[in-house]
């Protein structure tokens, strides 16, 4: 699927950034939570 080979693009390089940045950028908490789910859902895909 395009949007899951595009995850594992973004995931890698933005994923600890915005947990790094959690008390500079206001929406960045929400930003982590979604990179968090899909991850997540990504890596239970990998195992399966």
């Amino acid at each position: 699927m395009p949007d899951a080979t595009l995850a594992r693009l973004i995931i890698p390089t933005n994923h600890t950034a915005h947990f790094n940045n959690l008390s500079f950028i206001p929406y960045s908490s929400t930003s982590a939570i979604i990179d968090f789910q899909l991850n997540h859902h990504l890596m239970n895909k990998n195992n399966d």
